[in-house]
């Protein structure tokens, strides 16, 4: 059903003209699908979902800027790995990219609230219930990088890198949500946000060029490996 609804906001991003480098209504496609299979199926399917009053306690504001810093130090050790292997980092400032910046950056969160209202607040969930976080997240991964089928255009190193990137951050989003309770919308979307943000920055990852992918690819990889790593120490110690 993502894939459908995915498909119609295409169509309707070209007919109404939106700026795609302001948003994407795509992205609000997998939410949307969420939404719709619970109505249909709301006795065979479970919703859960925490919005913005259990987040803002204690632990809540705890779990945002956890998330902040996993976004923040993939970025860093994505471009450490760039600089390392000699490829370009293309600085951009975001008062160059075209929207006011103000409404890039309301745009883009609210952007990435749409898909992880459909990722890491349903399909996660869903199916962490049958499976452990690591290999739910491991298959959300694949299917939130295969849902953006216009990579498959650009090569085949370029696919392998940018599902290794899904399936490493969607293995440390739900170590994340699976340590700490339910999986809640503005932790996922905090993440997923400044991640967009600082590959629009410093990276431009969506230009077709393979090499600064593969970095992002196995920084993602390498980030998940150091959440497996600490949640298996974790668990050791209790």
């Amino acid at each position: 059903m993502t894939f459908l609804v995915s498909a119609a906001c295409q169509a309707g991003q070209t007919a109404f003209g939106i700026d795609p480098v302001l948003i994407e209504i795509v992205q609000f496609a997998p939410g949307f699908a969420a939404v719709v299979t619970v109505l249909l199926f709301r006795g065979s399917t479970r919703w859960r979902f925490e919005f913005v009053p259990g987040t803002l306690t204690g632990p809540g504001v705890a779990r945002i800027g956890a998330a902040a810093a996993a976004a923040g130090i993939l970025i860093l050790l994505t471009v450490a790995l760039c600089a390392a292997a000699g490829i370009a980092i293309p600085v951009t400032a975001l008062s160059t990219v075209g929207p006011p910046v103000a409404a890039l950056l309301v745009a883009q969160f609210v952007g990435a609230c749409g898909e992880e209202l459909g990722w890491r607040c349903f399909l996660q969930p869903t199916l962490v219930t049958r499976a452990g976080p690591v290999t739910t997240g491991v298959v959300v991964g694949l299917i939130w990088g295969l849902w953006h089928v216009q990579v498959i255009a650009l090569g085949p190193w370029y696919l392998l890198a940018f599902l290794a990137a899904t399936v490493g951050m969607s293995i440390v989003l739900a170590l994340l949500l699976h340590t700490r309770g339910a999986p809640d919308l503005l932790v996922a979307g905090t993440f997923h946000f400044l991640i967009n943000i600082g590959l629009l920055v410093v990276l431009d990852e969506e230009s077709g060029n393979a090499a600064p992918e593969i970095a992002f690819g196995a920084a993602a990889l390498v980030m998940a490996g150091g959440a497996i790593t600490a949640r298996y120490l974790y668990q050791r110690v209790r």
